[in-house]
């Protein structure tokens, strides 16, 4: 999973209203996580609300973050846009790693739900190749290749989307992954629209190739697809 979590800081020693919108935003993440958007939403603008209180710049983005995903999840395309590049840029700013790994993530889903395929497939591939260098996070790793996979598909390149979705299968179970409620679709639906537009044969040795892959060779074949 990419935690999103993660990117609030320790809240350890902090005065009590701190504590209190800490504790609420990490309530929001794991509703969000959880795929229950309203309640997310609800607790991200209580938290958002004790800002002028808190003035934690860090705590401000991770709640606009989630607003930004809860928008993309809810296809206001506009909305989760300003948001999401709003966050990336501060993100950027501050030079937080995680935040901009969760980020570049999630920008390339928006052009991948607004229906833009090869924005969507050069943003993944950008994304590959920006971890290969700066953060071998191996959970955005595994969200990526699933991205590609995603839209290469949508491009009718079914046997590419095979043998990538094989590859992702076998790094979530190298990572030990359970993917959350709120991804489950995605890669549900992924995995099912490639199989249904390929016979049972092509599916399985295409699936299979993709899954003998060590992660550094998926890695490298992904980009090699171009």
């Amino acid at each position: 999973m990419l935690h999103l979590a993660e990117t609030l800081p320790n809240f350890q020693g902090e005065e009590r209203q701190r504590k209190i919108a800490y504790a609420i935003a990490v309530d929001s993440v794991n509703a969000l996580y959880q795929a229950d958007l309203a309640r997310s939403a609800t607790l991200a603008a209580q938290s958002l609300a004790l800002f002028d209180a808190v003035k934690d710049r860090h705590l401000h983005i991770s709640m606009v973050l989630v607003l930004g995903h809860i928008a993309l999840r809810e296809n206001d395309f506009e909305r989760a846009h300003r948001l999401l590049t709003d966050c990336y840029t501060q993100f950027s700013e501050d030079g937080d790693t995680d935040g901009v790994v969760f980020l570049r993530c999630h920008l390339s889903l928006l052009a991948l739900r607004q229906g833009d395929w090869q924005s969507a497939r050069s943003a993944f591939l950008e994304n590959l190749t920006w971890l290969q260098h700066h953060n071998k996070d191996h959970d955005a790793l595994l969200y990526n290749l699933r991205g590609l996979a995603d839209a290469v598909r949508q491009q009718g390149d079914f046997s590419l989307a095979a043998q990538l979705l094989g590859a992702v299968e076998k790094l979530r179970q190298m990572l030990k992954c359970v993917i959350a409620p709120i991804y489950q679709p995605d890669f549900e639906e992924t995995l099912i629209a490639t199989r249904t537009q390929l016979d049972a044969t092509s599916f399985a040795t295409a699936y299979a190739q993709g899954y003998a892959m060590s992660l550094e060779q998926a890695v490298a074949f992904a980009l090699a697809s171009g």
